[in-house]
């Protein structure tokens, strides 16, 4: 019987020389609660003088020898001598070492809270909890498939009051929507909006190992989250005071919960003052910056008018990111602005929609002669419209990069905050699917091999580069896949 020899390298995902360990220890024990008595064998050790954990898991058909490396981007080595016999049991264990990696670059091994403050703001439960969060977060931090599904919902309505003229009526109907979408993002996501008078967003975080996480929830946070974060805001930010580490650790024993210092975060950004320099570079108007208290790291811009834009930062981008990286990002959608995106956006939707009724209404009878034949225009026509909108999300990237000067701060918060997609990307045929997918970003993939290559400001303008770069690069995926 041939054996199994399964290698493969965790690219995107990139470990500091002194996580090491904890990263090895992190997926050990996650092996640990899967396989428990079954492992035989562990030895942390070095390979080429990189941390190592050598682990030797027993099973009724033979041994599985594991070999894991914290490297810069860690890998791993699966070996067993019965490889068809135990070839499910070989991708469990890469399924649960990759599965580990994710988490651990997500948290670090630990579990944490956060809690959000602006300066003389209402300290109100986040509209996460809200039905029209729910709602307008789909529409927002979704991909454009929802809003399709919804429109399509809209179009009945109108056609049983404008008949034919229904297709016209619903895409002018939209504009005044268009130009008021910061106001109408503001209602429904925005938890605050900061003022040249109210710049910052100070952020008290409490992280503990995964195994003591759920306690932290269970006897505290569920409990006392709104007493705990309005006495921070009472006693410290509203009377001007800097919240302190030696604060926070103080008001938690105060709850009959002790942690030490390293287990404290306290962040202050001052994120009207990024906001406000990047679109100072870019040479338009200072939007409406909204803060939206969410978990999901995201940004989103939108206005067809620069001086009627708003901007959404989700706390959670501000959790996960450094500044630099924060500003990389709202560079990104600093461009959608000064190209009012949101309206070519629009444009393309729009033209796409009404060419697709004029050709159903036009050649209705082949339509209905050839089954599937409509469902196949709709797919193709779809899946062109994601594809040119991919173009913005790509000159996007690459205007941010020239504007900072710093493309791999971008590249950096990409791999941050899309960590999941990048390892649903690494194979080939995942690559070219996420090419097809009808999702308006382009492969995390291809951003991040597209910033991390500029070293040099281009020659090309960045439309042509961005276009040019998305086209080689399907089409590269596409001959690789024949």
């Amino acid at each position: 019987m041939a054996p199994a020899f399964y290698e493969r390298r965790i690219e995107y995902i990139e470990l500091s020389g002194e996580k090491a360990y904890e990263y090895l220890n992190f997926v050990v024990k996650a092996l640990h609660n899967v396989y428990s008595d079954r492992i035989k064998f562990v030895l942390k050790s070095t390979y080429e003088d990189k941390p190592a954990a050598s682990i030797t898991i027993s099973t009724k058909s033979g041994d599985i020898d594991v070999l894991l490396v914290a490297d810069r981007n860690p890998w791993y080595r699966i070996l067993t001598l019965k490889g068809e016999r135990l070839f499910e049991r070989v991708n469990l264990i890469a399924q649960i070492i990759e599965g580990a990696t994710l988490l651990f670059s997500e948290t670090e091994g630990k579990g944490i809270v956060y809690f959000a403050f602006v300066p003389r703001m209402r300290i109100v439960p986040p509209k996460y909890e809200s039905l029209t969060y729910k709602l307008f977060g789909k529409l927002l931090f979704g991909n454009l498939v929802f809003a399709l599904a919804l429109s399509l919902v809209i179009f009945y309505i109108f056609w049983t009051i404008f008949k034919s003229w229904a297709p016209v009526a619903l895409i002018l109907s939209q504009i005044p929507l268009l130009i008021i979408a910061y106001k109408i993002i503001e209602f429904s996501l925005g938890d605050w909006v900061l003022d040249p008078t109210n710049r910052h967003v100070y952020l008290v975080g409490i992280k503990l190992p995964l195994e003591e996480y759920s306690t932290l929830l269970t006897r505290f946070f569920y409990p006392h989250r709104f007493e705990f974060k309005r006495r921070i805001y009472e006693e410290t930010i509203r009377v001007g005071r800097e919240p302190t580490k030696d604060y926070v650790k103080s008001l938690l024993e105060e709850y009959g919960f002790s942690v030490d210092y390293d287990s404290i975060v306290v962040k202050r950004v001052d994120l009207y003052s990024i906001v406000e320099r990047v679109f100072r570079k870019f040479g338009i108007p200072i939007p409406r910056v909204i803060v939206s208290n969410i978990v999901i790291p995201n940004a989103a811009a939108t206005g067809v008018l620069r001086g009627l834009s708003g901007l959404l930062v989700t706390t959670g981008l501000l959790t996960r990111l450094d500044e630099e990286e924060v500003e990389a990002v709202i560079a990104h959608e600093a461009s959608h602005v000064k190209h009012r995106d949101p309206f070519l956006l629009f444009i393309l939707i729009s033209a796409e929609y009404l060419t697709r009724v004029s050709i159903a209404l036009t050649f209705w009878h082949i339509f209905v002669s050839i089954p599937f034949l409509e469902f196949l225009y709709l797919l193709f026509s779809l899946t062109l419209l994601f594809f040119a909108a991919k173009f913005i999300e790509a000159r996007a990237d690459i205007e941010a990069a020239l504007l900072t000067g710093k493309p791999s701060k971008l590249a950096n918060a990409l791999k941050k905050i899309g960590t999941r997609r990048l390892l649903r990307e690494r194979g080939l045929n995942a690559r070219l699917s996420a090419w097809l997918l009808w999702d308006n970003h382009p492969p995390i993939t291809f951003r991040i091999e597209t910033l991390e290559k500029m070293k040099a400001p281009p020659v090309e303008n960045p439309w042509k580069l961005a276009i040019k770069g998305c086209l080689k690069d399907f089409l590269n995926c596409l001959l690789k896949a024949a």
